[in-house]
This record gives structure tokens, C-alpha cells and sequence, in this order.
């Protein structure tokens, strides 16, 4: 073996020093903290608004999924879990503070929301992964919160936004999370027009 490609597999990785054990313990305060916080926000929000709130926090736990896809074109299964997870965590809270858990508006959005997505991934994979399929579960149940309805408004703004993106940039594929995450937002930021839209 050359002395070029030797095996370099059984170097010992160097020694912690003082100074990176505490770096490693501050962010793990920090992260800690964080979370505290986070929970801390999304218990007052929710047992103080009810369950509406739930379903901006399912959003917002989105956002780091949506900013990975934004830079390498997927969405990592454990950011989307984790934005499903808090929205049942909101729900529960909300049932905990006497908010009917609003089981069918919920499941009608999550199908709402993702059929289409799952029909165009089934005829061609490549338009559409299967993670924007898994993080339209989350939003259309988000949206299903509120109003199931929603979800077709959300879906409806993220396709035109994406076409819309593209046709300016004169690109032909561009990741598809972050706008359903922006749209599913937008969305929530003017819901009560959008079902005063729909009821009309």
C-alpha cells in the first residue's frame, strides 16, 4: 500500500479540550432552553386562543424542512415528523383546555391536501417526492384546524406560486416544500377572508 493511500481509518480522532466540552455545553443549554421556550409559547397559545393557534405551530415546525428542500431538493423525513408531532402536541393541548378535537376537519384536510400530490407522485416521481406528499399530510391536517377547506386554498396558492417562481427564475424543477409551507402561512395569516371567499 503507497504511503499516498494508506489507511487512514484507525486514526484516533484528537482529544476534547476544556474549551470544547463547554462550547458543546452551551449549546446544549441553548437548545434546551429553546425548547423550553418554544413549549413554553405553545402551551400559552394554545390553552389561552384554543385550538386555531395549533395549527400555526405545525406550520412553523415545518420551517426548518422547508429550508433544507430550499437548498438540497428533499425534505428529511425527522424535520417533517417533527412539525406532525408538534401539531398533535398543540391538539392535545387544545383538548386539554376543553377544545373539541376536531377530528373529521382535520382528516378531510390532511386528504384534501395531499390526494393531489399523491396522484401526481404515483404518474411521475420525479415531478413531485414523496416528501412534499408526507408535508402535505402535516399542513392539510393543520389547515383542517381551522377549516378543511383551507387546504385546497393552500394548495391552490402554492402550485400558482411555485408556477409563477419558476416562470420568473426560467427554471424547470424547483423544490416544491417551501412554497406549500409559505402558502399553508399565507393562508392561515388571511383565513377568515378565504372562508368568507368560499362560503359566498
Amino acid at each position: 500500500m503507497s504511503e499516498e493511500g494508506g489507511w487512514r481509518g484507525g486514526s484516533a480522532a484528537p482529544p476534547l479540550t476544556p474549551a470544547d466540552g463547554l462550547r458543546r455545553l452551551d449549546r446544549t443549554v441553548g437548545v434546551l432552553v429553546l425548547t423550553a421556550v418554544v413549549l413554553g409559547l405553545l402551551a400559552y397559545a394554545v390553552l389561552v386562543a384554543g385550538a386555531a393557534p395549533a395549527a400555526a405551530f405545525g406550520v412553523l415546525a415545518l420551517l426548518p424542512a422547508a429550508t433544507v428542500d430550499l437548498r438540497e431538493h428533499r425534505l428529511p423525513d425527522r424535520l417533517v415528523a417533527v412539525g406532525g408531532l408538534t401539531l398533535l402536541v398543540a391538539l392535545a393541548l387544545a383538548t386539554a383546555g376543553g377544545e373539541p378535537w376536531p377530528t373529521a376537519s382535520v382528516l378531510a384536510g390532511l386528504v384534501a391536501a395531499s390526494s393531489p400530490l399523491v396522484f401526481i407522485h404515483l404518474v411521475s416521481p420525479p415531478a413531485m417526492g414523496f416528501g412534499d406528499v408526507k408535508a402535505s399530510v402535516v399542513l392539510g391536517a393543520a389547515m383542517g384546524v381551522v377549516d378543511w377547506r383551507l387546504s385546497i386554498v393552500m394548495l391552490m396558492l402554492a402550485a400558482g406560486s411555485a408556477a409563477l417562481l419558476g416562470l420568473t427564475l426560467r427554471v424547470k424543477t424547483m423544490a416544491f416544500g417551501p412554497a406549500l409551507v409559505a402558502s399553508a402561512g399565507a393562508t392561515l395569516a388571511v383565513h377568515d377572508v378565504a372562508l368568507e371567499a368560499l362560503s359566498s
